[in-house]
C-alpha cells in the first residue's frame, strides 16, 4: 500500500516567486491586465499584483525569461522593473519624488479649484455677482479660465493616460475620471459660451466647472496619500533592511579583511565586535559574545552566545567578542527574511480584497455604460429637448460615479497595517492570515520583553561590609568599562545614588560572565554567582525567589549583592484589560521560574500562565491551546 502510494504520487514540482514594481497602474482594471499578462506567461503561477505597493508577484515553475515577461507586462501597457526580475532586490513603496509629484499637483489643483467651488457655492444661497459688482457671466468666464488651467496642467495626466488606454480600447480609472471631468468641463463651457445650445426649455443651463476642479482635485488628493502611505511602507521596509550591516570582518591568512557583507559566503570565518551588527546567520567557534535578538526574536533580553551557539544576521551584539562561522548568505538571512516576509504580506491579497478587485475590474465599463444607456433612454423619450436633456442626464451619471475607492481602499490598509505592525514586533505571514486575526480567541503572551521592559534594572542592594555609597561608586566604575545590560542598570542606580564617580585601570572583561578592575587601589569584581565563586569569593545561599542577581566583591571580600528586576511595561496592563474587554482569553508562556511567572502574572491580572518551558516546548504549548480552542491562537513575542 505504501509503494503503491509511492509510486502513484505526484513528484513535487519546485517553484520560485519573483517580485518586482510596475508602472503605470492605477486602478483595479489596470491590477486585472497586469495579472493576466503575467498568468499568459508558460510556467507562471498566482500571479498577483498589488494596488498600494504597485507591486507584481507571481510564482514560476522553473525559470521565466525576464525580457519576455517585460515585453508581456509592456504590450499591456505597463513598464516592470527589469532589475527587480534579475534578483536586484530593493524595498517597495512610492518613490522619492512620487509623493512630491503628487502633492504639487494637488496644491496646484487646490488652488486654482478653490476660488470655483467657493464661487458655485456662494451662489447658491447669494447673488454673488451682484454683491461685487461683476456680471455673472464674466465670473463664469474666470471660472472657465481656472478650471482649464487645472485641467490642462495638474490633470493633465488622467486625460494622456485616457488617451493611451482609449487605442488600446482599455477602460480603467483614469476613463473615468478623464470621461467625467471633461464631459462636466465641455459641457460647462458650451452652458457659458453658447449657453442656446444645451439650454432645456426656458432655463438658462448651469455650468459645473465646479464640479470638473472638484472631480480631479479629490482624486490628486487620494493620490497623494495613497502614495504618502506607500512612501512610509518602504521607509518601515527600509528601516528593517538597514539592520543588515553593510560591511563584515572576514578572517583571512593574513589576518582580517573589510568587506561587503554581501560577500560573505557560507563557510566563511568572520569576527563581531562589541556594538557590531552580525552580517549573516551562522556559529560562534570562538569568543563570548552578549546578543540582542529583538530584532529576529523579538526578545529584548540579550543572550550569551559561545561556542556552538547559532547567532542571527542583523542581530546586535552589545558586549563581547567573538568569531563565527557563516551558514547562511546574508540575503538569506534573518532579518533580510523577515523583511521578505513583511513585502511579501504586503503584496498579498486577503479574501476582501480579491472580491473587491473584481468589482472594481468591472466598474469603469459599467459606469460607462450606464451613462451610454441613459443618454440613449432620454434621447429616445425625451421629447422635445431629448438631445439637451439626455446629455445633461449622461454627463451627470459620469460626475457622480466613484472612480474605483472600493479597489485602492483594501490594499492601501493592509500595506499600511502590516509595515506599521512589522515595526511593532508583528508579522503576518500573508494578507489572508492578517484578515484572520480578526477571529482570534486566544492570545499568548511571552513575558521577557514582551509584558516587561527586557532591559534590567537594580531594585535592591544588600551591602555587606565598609561604607555602601563608597562600595557603590567602586563597583560602578567597573561597570562603566562594560557594555553588559547589568552593568548598565548598576551604573544608572549609582547615578540615581548619587554614589562617588571613581576612575578605574586594569579592566578585564569576561562576556556573559562578569568583570574586574582596579579602582582606588582595591581590586574590584563585579557579575554573576559563578563568575565571583570562581575567583574564590564566599557567597551565602541566596534568595531563591529572587528575579536576577549580581554580586560585587572589593579585594576578594564580598561587598554587594544587587537585586536585578525586569519593570513590567507601562502599557501592559491597559493592554491586557482591552483585550480582556474584548472577551479574548489571556495567557502567558514563558521560560522564566514558575515563581517570577506567577508574580508578574499576578500583578497584571493575569490567570492562566505556563512557565518553565522551553523554546523548543513553546511550539508544543501553543499545539494544545489551539486544540482546545475554538477560535484561532495568536502568540505574541517570543
Amino acid at each position: 500500500m505504501t509503494e503503491a502510494r509511492r509510486i502513484g504520487a505526484r513528484p513535487r514540482v519546485p517553484t520560485k516567486k519573483i517580485s518586482a514594481p510596475v508602472e503605470g497602474i492605477h486602478c483595479a482594471a489596470c491590477v486585472r491586465r497586469v495579472e493576466n499578462a503575467l498568468a499568459s506567461l508558460e510556467g507562471v503561477e498566482e500571479a498577483t499584483v498589488n494596488l498600494s505597493s504597485r507591486v507584481a508577484s507571481f510564482r514560476v515553475v522553473g525559470e521565466v525569461d525576464p525580457d519576455e515577461v517585460e515585453r508581456i507586462v509592456g504590450e499591456a501597457g505597463y513598464e516592470i522593473d527589469a532589475a527587480a526580475l534579475r534578483g536586484e532586490r530593493s524595498a517597495p513603496g512610492a518613490r522619492p519624488d512620487e509623493h512630491d509629484k503628487y502633492r504639487r499637483r494637488f496644491l496646484a489643483a487646490l488652488v486654482l479649484a478653490l476660488p470655483v467651488f467657493l464661487f458655485e457655492m456662494l451662489s447658491m444661497w447669494y447673488d454673488v455677482a451682484g454683491w461685487i459688482g461683476v456680471e455673472r457671466h464674466k465670473l463664469e468666464i474666470v471660472a472657465m479660465g481656472l478650471a482649464s488651467a487645472l485641467l490642462a496642467i495638474p490633470g493633465r495626466e488622467f486625460f494622456v493616460l485616457a488617451a493611451k488606454n482609449l487605442r488600446r480600447l482599455v477602460l480603467d480609472m483614469n476613463t473615468l475620471v478623464a470621461l467625467g471631468a471633461g464631459s462636466a468641463y465641455a459641457y460647462s463651457v458650451v452652458a457659458t459660451l453658447a449657453p442656446r445650445w444645451v439650454a432645456v426649455g426656458s432655463e438658462t443651463p448651469t455650468p459645473y466647472f465646479d464640479t470638473a476642479v472638484t472631480i480631479v482635485a479629490l482624486i490628486l488628493l487620494g493620490r497623494t496619500v495613497e502614495s504618502r502611505a506607500r512612501k512610509r511602507t518602504g521607509d518601515e521596509l527600509r528601516k528593517l533592511l538597514a539592520m543588515k550591516p553593510e560591511t563584515a570582518r572576514r578572517v583571512v591568512d593574513s589576518g582580517l579583511e573589510e568587506i561587503s557583507a554581501d560577500e560573505l559566503r557560507v563557510g566563511d570565518r568572520a569576527i563581531v565586535r562589541p556594538g557590531d551588527r552580525v552580517p549573516s546567520d551562522g556559529e560562534v567557534v570562538e569568543g563570548v559574545g552578549v546578543v540582542d535578538e529583538s530584532t529576529v526574536t523579538g526578545e529584548s533580553s540579550p543572550v550569551t552566545k559561545r561556542v556552538g551557539d547559532e547567532v542571527a544576521g542583523g542581530t546586535l551584539n552589545a558586549d563581547g567578542s567573538f568569531t563565527y562561522v557563516v551558514s547562511r548568505l546574508a540575503e538569506e538571512s534573518s532579518i533580510a527574511r523577515v523583511a521578505r516576509m513583511v513585502e511579501e504580506a504586503q503584496g498579498s491579497k486577503p479574501p476582501i480584497q480579491k472580491t473587491a478587485d473584481k468589482i472594481s475590474s468591472i466598474f469603469t465599463p459599467v459606469v460607462v455604460g450606464v451613462a451610454v444607456a441613459t443618454f440613449a433612454s432620454w434621447a429616445w423619450f425625451g421629447g422635445e429637448e431629448a438631445f439637451r436633456t439626455a446629455l445633461v442626464n449622461a454627463v451627470a451619471v459620469l460626475i457622480v460615479a466613484c472612480p474605483c475607492a472600493l479597489g485602492l481602499a483594501a490594499p492601501a490598509a493592509i500595506a499600511v497595517s502590516t509595515g506599521r505592525a512589522a515595526l511593532e514586533g508583528m508579522l503576518f505571514k500573508d494578507a489572508e492570515t492578517f484578515e484572520r486575526s480578526q477571529n482570534v480567541g486566544t492570545i499568548v503572551f511571552d513575558k521577557t520583553g514582551t509584558l516587561t521592559e527586557g532591559k534590567p534594572r537594580v531594585v535592591r542592594v544588600e551591602t555587606f561590609d565598609g561604607d555602601a555609597n563608597t562600595a557603590l561608586g567602586l563597583v560602578a566604575a567597573v561597570e562603566r568599562r562594560s557594555e553588559h545590560p547589568v552593568a548598565k542598570a548598576v551604573v544608572d542606580y549609582a547615578e540615581r545614588e548619587e554614589a562617588p564617580v571613581f576612575e578605574c585601570v586594569d579592566f578585564h572583561n569576561e562576556p556573559g560572565a562578569g568583570a574586574a578592575g582596579t579602582v582606588e587601589g582595591s581590586l574590584v569584581l563585579v557579575g554573576a554567582r559563578a563568575y565571583l565563586e570562581g575567583e574564590g569569593v564566599e557567597i551565602p545561599t541566596s534568595d531563591e525567589g529572587a528575579i536576577g542577581e549580581a554580586y560585587a566583591a572589593i579585594d576578594g571580600k564580598l561587598a554587594a549583592r544587587f537585586e536585578i528586576a525586569d519593570e513590567i511595561r507601562a502599557s501592559a496592563k491597559p493592554a491586557l484589560e482591552e483585550l480582556a474587554e474584548l472577551g479574548l482569553r489571556v495567557v502567558m508562556l514563558t521560560g522564566d521560574r514558575r515563581e517570577v511567572a506567577e508574580r508578574v502574572a499576578k500583578e497584571l491580572g493575569i490567570d492562566e500562565t505556563i512557565a518553565e518551558v522551553k523554546p523548543d516546548g513553546k511550539v508544543e504549548a501553543i499545539k494544545r491551546l489551539r486544540a482546545n480552542s475554538d477560535a484561532p491562537v495568536a502568540m505574541v513575542g517570543d
